[in-house]
Order: structure tokens, then C-alpha cells, then sequence
């Protein structure tokens, strides 16, 4: 990881101006020359054999190696700069280092995997040894895995509820807590953010049950990401505001708020057709005839994001209309926003030292982690504004 520190002496010390995007056409990322494949790891003509189940997560650890979360296989892979594997951690199981699910990591000179199902954050070294762990999600406390800071409070993930009546809840959210506390009531000091899941709850119009949850492409209304044990960055996918939280004392303090530019469209009747539509495909018959559903208020501008050591930002959006996403946009410590056009199919995961790091699924289902290389003669030549 960067100097945390001194990155946000910056952020503090200097206001922002978020300059306006000028909005890309598919025809312009035709145009445009993609950025360069400098390393491909795993899929089916690995020389080395690796084949990812499903990536969850990658993170580069402090001495460059790329570290892929697989919570198909429960298990942590660290490869060289090259794409040549050096290690492996984890594995399924109720053993020291031993998971039984994986939903991120987090690498620096050691790596370390949360795993949601026993709310415990494991530490290995990067040559896969075993350091220590621990329970990070406070007993009794109905959330996800939870990111231990600096300051000993934990940042918790609560998930969205579909179901009638009052538990109805389609936010996850994001909540500060003291871990220490044994009263459920004292334990949530605040809630840092509502996100709205991109999740339908749809139901029986006749009867109410049977009721569930259906995927939708229109993005959760959010993200955010951490930058080490120090800070948190959060988006409202709807606004387009950031917030950068820093942990200070034994809570989170604001300490940078940006807004750029959105585009949430209104969910349409042909929208929800069509999730009705590939609903019904997929279960069958048991959707009822006629069924109601409660959609999102729009589409996210902002459904995923990362950032890299420097505190850039990168953010993409919902799919736009023709179900298909072609810019990433970063907003960068020099106060420019450009359009990073990464390929449709690729799904970001990190970055570090201007390398996007993710994940590509072929046709087949396979999957390989990949490491692209934007130019900067292409890169200024996005920027917008200044």
C-alpha cells in the first residue's frame, strides 16, 4: 500500500474540481485502440494449468505479486508480476487458515481473506503461512463481513431483505460499529451509507406469496472500497457524490466529498419486462401468472468503483441501453476526470502503478485474471476538462 498518510495530507489540503465528462459513443470505443494485455493468468490455454473457478477479488501485494481470490475453490493465489504462481492460502475447511467461504482479500506484506460465513478475517504471509486470525463480526449481529480499522471500530455489510412487511429492506448497509459492546443497541454507532441493492422483489399479485428476489442489470444505487485499515471511500450511485471517511479515534471522520457526473436513467415498463422476462426463463413455472414487481427508483451511475494507492478513483455504471458498459471513469488527486474505455467484458477488480487488474469469463465460462496497460498519450488525449 501507498504512504495513507500522506495521501490524505493532500486530499485535505486541496479542493476539488471535477471536470465534465464528455460521453463516449460505442463507435468511439471502436475507434479507439484498447489498452495492452501485459499479463493473462488461467483460462484454457494456460501453459501453467491454473483454471479459476470464480474470482472474487485481487489485490497486489506490496512486492507486486498479483494475489486472485477464488471462492470457487476457497482458495487465495499469489502470482509473480509475469503471471507465474508463487503461492497458494486457504482451502475449504474449519482448519487454522482454512475457509468455509471467501468473499475478499486484501494484499499488502501479508494477504488477507474475510470470510463471511464464520465473520472471521484471516492473515497469511505471502509465501501462504498462517499468521494469525480473528473474529471480526461482533456475535449476534445480522451483517456480512466486517473490515477492522485502525482505530479498532469495524466497518459492517448488513444485506438487503426481501420479504413483505416491515422487514421489508432492499438496502445493504454500511455500519460503523464498536466491537467491545455487548449490547446490540449500543453497538451500532452510525450508519455510513443505504445502498440500494439492484435486486427486484417480486411477489404473486394475487396472493402475495410465492415471493423472491430477481438479478437485474440496472447496478446497486452505490460502492465502496477501502484504502488499507485507514480510510473508506463511499458513492451514491444516484447523485454521483463521493465521501472519503478517514478513521480518527474510534470512529470515521469526513475528510473529501466530490460529485461527478451520473447518468441514472429511469427504470422503464420495458425494463422490468425484460426482468420478467429472463425471470420466467429461468424459473419456469414456479412464477405465478401475474406478479408484481418493486423495482430500484433507477439505473446506478455508479455500481462499481476501486481505488488504487494514490486515492484515484475509478467508477463504471449500469449497463447503458443496449445492455452494454464501455467506460470506466477515473477522477484522479490532480482533480481531472477522464474515460478509461476498458472492454466491455472485462471486470475490474484493482489498480496499482496505472495497471487495471480483472477479470475476463469466455464464452465457455472460463475465466482469467488479466492486467491491462492504459497509454498515456490515449489516456490524455480522454481527458476532459481540467
Amino acid at each position: 500500500m501507498g504512504d495513507v498518510g500522506r495521501l490524505f495530507r493532500s486530499l485535505v489540503g486541496k479542493s476539488w474540481r471535477v471536470a465534465v465528462v464528455l460521453c463516449a459513443t460505442p463507435a468511439f470505443a471502436d475507434a479507439v485502440q484498447g489498452p495492452t494485455r501485459i499479463v493473462s493468468i488461467g483460462g484454457m490455454d494456460s501453459p501453467s494449468g491454473d483454471w479459476f473457478q470464480r474470482v472474487s477479488d485481487i489485490s497486489i501485494a506490496s512486492n507486486g505479486w498479483i494475489c486472485a481470490a477464488d471462492s470457487g475453490r476457497l482458495e487465495i493465489l499469489c502470482y509473480s508480476a509475469d503471471g507465474k504462481l508463487q503461492s497458494s492460502m486457504g482451502g475449504k475447511g474449519d482448519g487454522p487458515g482454512e475457509l468455509r467461504a471467501l468473499s475478499a482479500i486484501e494484499a499488502d506484506t501479508v494477504v488477507v481473506a474475510w470470510d463471511p460465513v464464520t465473520g472471521s478475517a484471516i492473515r497469511y504471509s505471502l509465501d501462504g503461512r498462517v499468521v494469525d486470525s480473528e473474529r471480526t463480526r461482533p456475535r449476534g449481529f445480522d451483517a456480512g463481513t466486517a473490515r477492522r480499522l485502525r482505530n479498532g471500530s469495524l466497518v459492517s455489510v448488513t444485506a438487503a431483505r426481501f420479504t413483505h412487511g416491515e422487514l421489508y429492506d432492499p438496502y445493504n448497509r454500511l455500519v460503523l460499529s464498536r466491537p467491545e459492546s455487548t449490547d446490540l443497541a449500543a453497538l451500532t454507532q452510525d450508519t455510513l451509507a443505504a445502498i440500494r441493492s439492484d435486486a427486484v422483489f417480486w411477489y404473486d399479485a394475487a396472493d402475495g406469496v410465492p415471493y423472491s428476489a430477481a438479478s437485474t442489470p440496472f447496478g446497486d444505487g452505490g460502492a465502496w472500497s477501502f484504502i488499507g485499515d485507514s480510510v473508506l471511500v463511499v458513492a451514491d450511485g444516484y447523485s454521483g457524490e463521493l465521501t472519503w471517511y478517514e478513521a480518527n479515534g474510534t470512529g470515521l471522520a469526513v475528510v473529501r466529498r466530490a460529485r461527478v457526473p451520473v447518468e441514472a436513467r429511469s427504470v422503464s415498463d420495458q425494463d422490468l419486462a425484460n426482468v420478467e422476462k429472463s425471470l420466467r426463463a429461468e424459473r419456469g413455472g414456479a412464477v405465478p401468472r401475474e406478479i408484481v414487481l418493486r423495482a430500484p427508483p433507477s439505473w446506478s451511475g455508479i455500481a462499481d468503483l476501486v481505488v488504487d494507492d494514490d486515492g484515484d478513483v475509478t467508477y463504471v455504471g449500469s449497463p447503458d441501453a443496449d445492455g452494454r458498459t464501455y467506460y470506466w471513469r477515473a477522477l484522479h488527486s490532480d482533480d481531472s476526470l477522464h474515460v478509461v474505455p476498458l472492454p466491455p467484458d472485462f471486470k475490474l477488480k484493482a489498480v496499482s502503478d496505472g495497471v487495471f487488474y480483472g477479470v475476463v469469463t469466455d464464452e465457455l465460462g472460463v475465466q482469467q485474471v488479466v492486467g491491462l496497460r492504459v497509454d498515456s498519450e490515449a489516456a490524455t488525449a480522454w481527458r476532459v476538462g481540467g
